[in-house]
């Protein structure tokens, strides 16, 4: 997902094919929805577990700060394996 540049990468490796900004006006909360072409999810391997119920492409919605999201989320994950990491050390040597 690659909110700034305004595409994402579908799960076969497919570069979505359209991206909407939309803004509510009366909070001015900003989502971005991806969409990938019918064409090329109907004839995709991966189209049944991919694409939602009801729905003939791929298409989700995702907020504006999902990039800072994930990246404080990596963050997280990361001090989290290396405080597990230092609790073992210390079950070792301790």
């Amino acid at each position: 997902m690659h909110v700034e540049e305004r595409y994402a990468v579908c799960p076969a490796g497919q570069r979505s094919s359209n991206c909407s900004r939309l803004e509510v006006q009366r909070t001015g909360q900003v989502d971005f929805r991806i969409e990938w072409s019918k064409t090329v999810c109907q004839s995709c391997p991966l189209c049944d577990p991919c694409v939602s119920t009801g729905q003939d492409h791929r298409t989700f919605v995702v907020g504006a700060l999902h990039a800072l999201l994930q990246g404080r989320r990596l963050n997280w994950e990361a001090r989290q394996a290396s405080d597990v990491d230092r609790v073992g050390l210390l079950a070792v040597c301790g």
